[in-house]
């Protein structure tokens, strides 16, 4: 059963058509427009470059051109507007909708 994020959901389609960054499990960093977005948290960018510092070092941001990118939703962590405003946190999300057990039992 798919987990259903109509609040996180509802943020991101207001984010469709405008710039974001997606942050992955893996590490990677995707910058271009969201296009579409479904119930599981599926991204798919256009126009989209990769970011990643060059080498394993802090310094200058090397960015490759992807053209279009797919991300599985279990595969994106955050998904976050370039204008600034709040981001969209995958984990947090689904925990608000499926709470983590409490270990304080009644």
């Amino acid at each position: 059963m798919p987990i259903t994020l109509s609040e996180t959901q509802e943020q991101l389609r207001r984010c469709e058509g405008t710039k974001v960054k997606v942050l992955t499990v893996a590490g990677k960093l995707y910058e271009g427009k969201l296009r579409a977005v479904d119930e599981r948290f599926n991204v798919f960018l256009e126009d989209c470059f990769e970011l990643r510092p060059e080498g394993k070092t802090h310094g200058p941001v090397e960015r490759k051109d992807v053209s279009s990118v797919f991300i599985r939703g279990d595969m994106a962590m955050a998904v976050a507007p370039i204008d600034g405003t709040k981001h969209v946190d995958r984990k947090k999300a689904a925990r608000a909708v499926h709470p983590l057990p409490s270990a304080h039992t009644e």
